[in-house]
């Protein structure tokens, strides 16, 4: 007689308990937060970034408001279910960019985020006790949310990167926020040249091709935003990515 194959009660209970202890600690969106105030990064970004988006990492250093909001994000959930899409949002989008100082200012970098070693693949980053990097955040978490703006919302310490916007992202400005980081930044010169006919864009453009091109081509995008009309058949290049750090 063949048995037929059967996994006991015991083992099945087993693997489930496994399972779920796999799952990730701050993702667990039937259970209301508390929504984090991002008035202390505010106050950081004020005293220390200029409006061209020129940072002073040693004054940031010494700030314990700095120190403090790290801990608040750190401490936070930003996966409950009373969080709207704007909060959670505007939550990663502070918490790239306060971590990526964090980053700069840890490693002691004196010229390019390129001194350290894969620093998009650090997980350095804990968040509701979850380590995480800043390459997790960026691609598993604020790309998914299908907001191509975000990219010139996060920086990267570098002259090349969109600027780092001395206010916080607040979740009832964010649209507004985002709207003019993105205006800003297509039509830098330093970081795109516009010809109705001819386009050197930043390399972010290429990048993240698949992001901007998602409902149209990339020039419908970049004419959404652009002071300049350009032609749809208008041949497109890519600039130099310059890393130098933005100080």
């Amino acid at each position: 007689m063949k048995l037929k194959p059967f996994i006991p009660f015991f083992y099945t209970l087993i693997i489930f308990c496994l399972s779920v202890m796999t799952l990730p600690l701050n993702q667990n969106p039937t259970e209301e937060s508390e929504l984090v105030n991002h008035k202390l990064w505010d106050e950081v970004l004020l005293d220390n970034v200029s409006e061209s988006g020129i940072v002073n990492y040693k004054g940031i250093s010494n700030s314990n408001k700095f120190k403090k909001y790290l801990d608040q994000l750190s401490h936070s959930n930003p996966f409950g279910s009373n969080w709207t899409r704007n909060d959670q949002l505007s939550f990663w989008l502070n918490a790239y960019n306060a971590f990526t100082v964090k980053l700069i200012i840890d490693n002691h970098v004196k010229s390019s985020i390129k001194e350290i070693t894969n620093p998009w693949g650090l997980d350095f980053i804990e968040i509701n006790n979850e380590l995480m990097s800043l390459g997790q955040i960026e691609h598993d978490i604020l790309r998914m949310k299908q907001e191509p703006r975000v990219h010139f919302a996060i920086v990267c310490a570098s002259k090349s990167c969109p600027m780092l916007l001395n206010h916080a992202y607040q979740s009832d400005q964010l649209d507004l926020q985002l709207t003019s980081q993105t205006k800003l930044f297509i039509n830098d010169n330093n970081k795109n040249s516009l010809n109705r006919k001819e386009l050197s864009l930043s390399k972010i453009f290429k990048w993240f091709m698949s992001d901007f091109t998602s409902e149209n081509d990339l020039i419908y995008f970049i004419n959404r935003y652009s002071t300049l009309e350009i032609s749809f058949d208008a041949h497109i290049s890519f600039k130099k990515y310059d890393w130098d750090l933005n100080n």
